[in-house]
């Protein structure tokens, strides 16, 4: 009585799994031959726990892509290397997509490239307004708005994983502009963006009273080639890589490098509004900051009240006086080669050693394990 009881109750079980499952659905979204052809068409028809899967082509959805309170997944496709292939185009006429309804991290953005939004106030390529997406993976390129030309949040926790922020324009916070928010960066790349006043790459600023903390995490992060104001606005701007305004920020394992401010400060710069009463800080840990410039010519590249923590911090006028960051890159050229093998055995003194010299993993053997090793770390490393 009791097994028949136990099979019916696991049969049930069974079912309701099976009706779980088959309540998610993934809905394509191409040109010709998917569901549908609109990305909003695909969000109204979507529930809760649903996949919209783009193609590797060109979306140009003439509107703002709206997620409207969804817990859906926007899944584009990748190349090889990684490289989004999905492309939300806003043609330069309008913002490409939106979160204002509360989404959670439920809600995911993942696999896009967004390019050629526009707006005249803020995020021409994403707008996060009271909301927490997940962005994974996600390329803002060529966006531009008054503040945050790739993304603006506004009240919201969200969290970027391994996004990339490139060629975005604004007047602050050209890459990714942060207000009154708390957000989590990790392993973000802001590149080459340019902001008329200060924070070329990123900027994190409070304005107005907030009870909540306004504090922002970059993780293994990339500021590189930013610029903050322009050779007719000089020594007004600052913060070409990132801009701290009465906030704090924590900065662990970051790298800046070759970013230019027409001001002070270039890579990077803590302030704090009077109109606001909020101090601006942050706190630096295993962070480097080399080959940053101001013009007029001004050797500090960082401003404000920061925190180094540890003994990993680099700041210096060239690259080549900050230790490499790449494991295996010995000779600090962003690359694991031959190079680094030979100046190994330099170090090391071969000649003197014997075959230890060769026991790279140093199990006591010299075989085909350390070659291994050296293969696992072969070619080129990311940027320090």
């Amino acid at each position: 009585m009791h097994r028949s009881f136990a099979l019916v109750a696991l049969a049930a079980s069974g079912l309701f799994a099976s009706a779980t499952v088959a309540s998610v659905e993934t809905i394509t979204v191409c040109e010709s031959g998917c569901n549908y052809t609109s990305i909003n068409a695909a969000i109204d028809a979507a529930s809760n726990g649903d996949i919209i899967q783009l193609s590797a082509e060109t979306y140009t959805e003439g509107v703002v892509i709206n997620t409207d309170g969804k817990a859906i997944t926007l899944l584009g496709t990748t190349d090889k290397l990684g490289t989004p292939t999905s492309i939300l185009d806003g043609v330069g006429q309008h913002q490409v997509l939106s979160c204002i309804t509360n989404e959670s991290s439920t809600t995911v953005l993942r696999n896009l490239y967004i390019t050629r939004g526009s707006i005249k106030s803020g995020g021409g390529g994403l707008f996060v307004q009271n909301a927490s997406p997940s962005v994974v993976n996600c390329h803002f390129v060529l966006n531009s708005s008054f503040v945050g030309g790739g993304l603006t949040t506004d009240g919201s926790s969200m969290s970027l994983d391994g996004c990339r922020f490139e060629n975005n324009h604004s007047g602050v916070g050209a890459g990714a502009y942060f207000q009154n928010s708390s957000v989590t960066i990790h392993e973000c790349t802001f590149s080459g963006n340019t902001a008329a006043i200060g924070g070329g790459g990123a900027c994190c600023r409070r304005i107005g009273e907030s009870d909540n903390p306004i504090s922002h995490t970059f993780t293994d992060c990339t500021f590189i080639g930013n610029t903050a104001g322009d050779s007719e606005e000089m020594n007004t701007s600052s913060g070409a890589g990132l801009l701290v305004d009465s906030c704090s920020a924590g900065l662990i394992d970051c790298r800046f490098t070759g970013n230019l401010s027409y001001g002070s400060a270039p890579a990077l710069s803590i302030g704090t509004s009077e109109s606001e009463g909020e101090t601006g800080s942050a706190v630096i840990y295993d962070c480097s900051f080399c080959a940053n410039t101001s013009i007029p010519s001004n050797p500090v590249q960082l401003f404000g009240d920061y925190q180094a923590l540890g003994a990993g911090n680099c700041i210096a006028a060239s690259c080549d006086d900050c230790p490499s960051p790449v494991e295996g890159d010995l000779d600090g050229d962003g690359v694991v080669d031959a190079a680094d093998f030979i100046h190994l055995r330099e170090l090391i003194g071969v000649e003197a050693l014997g075959c230890v010299a060769a026991d790279i993993n140093g199990d006591g053997n010299v075989d085909g394990a350390d070659f291994a090793y050296v293969l696992g770390y072969w070619g080129l490393c990311s940027a320090p």
